[in-house]
């Protein structure tokens, strides 16, 4: 999987797979990761910001 599709896929699950929307601890971790990996420097995210995303 590319990585620009990692957010977009957390969010919505992985289409036509059969998979089901993960919960919003979970999506905030991995785009907490994204957002603190490769040399980046963000804050955390939080699943109410997940919660309000959606």
């Amino acid at each position: 999987m590319r990585t620009w599709r990692v957010i977009p896929c957390a969010l919505v699950g992985l289409a036509g797979c059969g998979t089901s929307e993960p919960p919003r601890d979970r999506i905030a971790a991995v785009i907490t990761y994204a957002r603190n990996s490769w040399g980046n420097d963000y804050s955390v995210c939080f699943p109410e910001q997940v919660k309000a995303a959606r």
